[in-house]
């Protein structure tokens, strides 16, 4: 009777306990080595359930731990001074080493070079893709020159959501976007935006919650130019750290920006002109073939940088 009880406890915390799944399958690997050792060493019973009882005791703390971050984020929210998690500075920042990389020279930084996809030469805009290992998606390049510009024109017309979506927004890529959370330090950010339909509606609108590092001085920042790191939250690996994560659309298919996309700016030497160069790792997710996104990629991307030089020809020239 005693072990009928005992498998039938150990069947209903493992199903039902707030564990996490390492700890809870830990467990029941114990309990049923247990039941096997017990008529063998004996006190096998009583080892498993203080193994449980350590286990649930561990689990409350980190709880504990978990809420009080979560508390200190939304109490320095308040005060209008919400610190990035560690975790999250990490997450930037290695996405900023890995664009780099993805711009040295012409490899990316899994060390494959970049081939010539697509070329606009009247607007001189240049389309890049290579392979990215371990994934059927491509990595993406994009070199645009633009001209009688500099990085605060960029900073009011591009970077910002307010200028470039909404129903007034040049930008035939991004539909809507917003800045939820500006970090102390003004380095780093979290955004939500999404995507206009593309492929002739094939493609519906993505989601893409993101967390940006935007650099204006620093190491391998470019003299009078920028830096923009960005990747990607995911909603069930950062968890753990994000406590406060944003739930965004539901009706919408969330994208994911891999580590490694950004986009630099680079003030062309003895001319007022800008290399804009934007390296994108996107999954769409859903249900449409890479094949079918690949083809529209490059175009996509020719068409929303075509549109940000007219905006900036526009403004600039006022």
């Amino acid at each position: 009777m005693f072990v009928i009880i005992f498998a039938l406890f150990t069947a209903d915390v493992w199903l039902n306990s707030p564990l996490d799944v390492v700890p809870k399958n830990a467990g029941l690997l114990v309990a049923i080595l247990a039941a096997a050792a017990e008529n063998v060493f004996g006190y096998g019973y009583v080892v498993s359930g203080l193994v449980w009882i350590g286990l649930f005791l561990f689990t409350k703390e980190k709880e504990k731990i978990v809420e009080e971050e979560k508390k200190k984020e939304e109490e320095q929210e308040k005060a209008g001074l919400p610190t990035l998690h560690a975790e999250g500075v990490k997450k930037v920042e290695e996405s900023r080493k890995l664009f780099l990389e993805n711009l040295n020279g012409g490899t990316t930084s899994d060390g494959i070079p970049w081939v010539l996809q697509a070329e606009d030469k009247a607007d001189k805009i240049k389309v890049f893709w290579a392979d990215f290992p371990g994934h059927s998606i491509k990595k993406w390049k994009c070199e645009v020159l633009i001209e009688n510009a500099n990085v605060q024109h960029l900073l009011e017309e591009v970077f910002n959501f307010e200028k470039r979506c909404g129903p007034n927004g040049w930008d035939v890529a991004i539909k809507d976007g917003k800045v939820l959370r500006k970090y102390e330090g003004g380095i780093y950010s979290l955004s939500l935006a999404s995507t206009h339909p593309a492929g002739g509606g094939v493609i519906s609108s993505r989601e893409f919650l993101d967390l940006r590092g935007l650099y204006l001085e620093g190491d391998n920042v470019p003299k009078d130019g920028l830096v923009l790191a960005m990747c990607s939250v995911d909603p069930k690996k950062d968890k753990k750290w994000f406590t406060n994560m944003p739930k965004g659309n539901s009706k919408l298919v969330r994208g994911y920006a891999f580590p490694g996309s950004g986009v630099r700016v680079t003030p062309v030497d003895g001319t007022n002109n800008l290399l804009f160069e934007t390296v994108s790792i996107i999954e769409l997710n859903g249900w449409i073939p890479t094949s079918v996104i690949n083809q529209a990629t490059s175009s996509a991307m020719i068409d929303s940088n075509k549109m940000m030089q007219a905006h900036l020809r526009k403004v600039i020239g006022k």
